[in-house]
C-alpha cells in the first residue's frame, strides 16, 4: 500500500465531502461528484430514517438534487480524522470513516453523524467511488 495511493483515496473522500458542503453562494451540484463517483455507483443510505437505494449519477441527481433543492439551505460535513481507515491492494481500495456536520434545513437547524464505507477503484490514476454505504447515527442526528 503506497502512500501515494492512500493520499489519492483520501483526496477522493475529501472531494466527496466537499460536494456535500454547500450554501446559497456555493450550491450543490452533481458535477462535483461526477469526477469521483462511478457513473453506475450504488448508493445505500438511511438518512431521514428511510432506506435509499440509488444507482448512478442520474439517481444521485434526481433524488439527492431534488432533496437538496426542496429541504436543504446549507450543509457542511467533515470526516472525524481519527476514524479514517484506508486499505489499498493494487487498483482496489476500501475506505471507512465517520462524518459529522449539519446545517440549515427548510425546517430549521440539523446535525448529522454517519458511518461511511466506500469501495473504490483506481482508474487512469484517479480513485473512483464504486459504492457509498452510509448508516446514520440516530442517537446524534436530527
Amino acid at each position: 500500500m503506497s502512500e501515494k495511493d492512500v493520499s489519492g483515496v483520501r483526496a477522493a473522500i475529501d472531494e466527496w465531502l466537499d460536494g456535500w458542503t454547500f450554501s446559497p453562494s456555493n450550491p450543490w451540484n452533481i458535477e462535483k461528484f461526477e469526477r469521483i463517483l462511478d457513473k453506475d455507483a450504488m448508493v445505500i443510505d438511511d438518512y431521514g430514517g428511510q432506506l435509499s437505494l440509488l444507482y448512478g449519477h442520474k439517481d444521485y441527481l434526481t433524488i439527492w438534487g431534488e432533496m437538496v433543492k426542496q429541504y436543504m439551505v446549507e450543509w457542511a460535513i467533515k470526516a472525524e480524522e481519527e476514524s479514517i481507515q484506508i486499505w489499498v491492494d493494487g487498483n482496489v481500495a476500501c475506505a471507512s470513516f465517520i462524518l459529522r456536520g449539519g446545517g440549515m434545513l427548510a425546517g430549521g437547524p440539523a446535525k448529522l453523524r454517519q458511518w461511511c464505507t466506500f469501495p473504490m477503484e483506481k482508474r487512469d490514476g484517479r480513485w473512483i467511488i464504486l459504492k457509498e454505504h452510509i448508516t446514520t447515527d440516530p442517537e446524534y442526528s436530527t
